[in-house]
């Protein structure tokens, strides 16, 4: 499908209209084949989520680590 839209948009000329639905649909029908379906979740969300997930997780993680620290042993002199 690739090497189909790039000879088309190759044989354009300065002054011709692309066939907008036409390269749609060439990339509609691959996505299909390649057994993607639309979910309207899209890569960007989800590093934007991970990441806010990720800060809010370390953040969790260090305020249970202030109450939860573990305390050291006492140094005793002989």
């Amino acid at each position: 499908e690739f090497a189909t839209y790039l000879n088309f948009c190759r044989s354009l000329r300065f002054d011709d209209k692309p066939d907008y639905s036409y390269l749609r649909q060439l990339f509609r029908n691959l996505f299909h084949r390649q057994g993607f379906s639309y979910d309207y979740v899209f890569d960007w969300n989800m590093l934007k989520f991970r990441s806010r997930d990720m800060a809010s997780l370390r953040l969790h993680a260090a305020r249970q680590g202030a109450r939860c620290r573990p305390q050291r042993p006492r140094r005793t002199t002989y």
